[in-house]
C-alpha cells in the first residue's frame, strides 16, 4: 500500500492535471469561439467589399456615359 505522503503526491499529481485538462479544454473552445466570429466577421467584410465594389463600378459607368 502506499504511505500518506505518496497518496498524497498521487493525489496532488491528479489534481495538478486535472486542472490542466481544464486549462487546455477552456483554451480550445475560447479560439474556437474567436476563430468562428472571425470568420463571421470575415465574411461580413467580404460582402460590403463586393457590394461597395458593384457601387463604385455603376458610378464609374455613369460617369462615363455623363461624358
Amino acid at each position: 500500500m502506499h504511505g500518506n505522503g505518496q497518496l498524497e503526491l498521487l493525489l496532488g499529481s491528479i489534481g495538478a492535471l486535472s486542472a490542466g485538462l481544464v486549462i487546455v479544454w477552456l483554451t480550445y473552445c475560447a479560439t474556437r469561439y474567436v476563430l468562428s466570429d472571425l470568420k463571421d466577421d470575415y465574411a461580413k467584410l467580404r460582402a460590403e467589399t463586393k457590394t461597395l465594389a458593384g457601387i463604385s463600378a455603376r458610378a464609374r459607368e455613369g460617369l462615363a456615359n455623363d461624358v
